[in-house]
């Protein structure tokens, strides 16, 4: 059985998702419509796995694939 490591909540995630954020709206530029901070570690005073995890709205997601090695 896999155990899954649950961490007290911790306000520098939202700091790490503004970060993480900025470095993808610099590599994408327009084709970024908006990002959204999703997940446990979204969610102010829960417990959660310390993973930041962010979904990107584009313009086309077909363009995305040139992106692959930024990511």
């Amino acid at each position: 059985m896999r155990v899954i490591e649950l961490i007290e909540y911790n306000p520098v995630w939202r700091e790490r998702y503004d970060e993480e954020v900025n470095t993808i709206r610099s590599l994408l530029g327009k084709i970024l419509i908006k990002s959204h901070h999703i997940g446990s570690t979204a969610i102010p005073e829960m417990a959660a796995k310390p993973i930041i995890d962010i979904l990107l709205e584009v313009t086309d997601v077909n363009v995305l694939e040139s992106y692959d090695k930024h990511f």
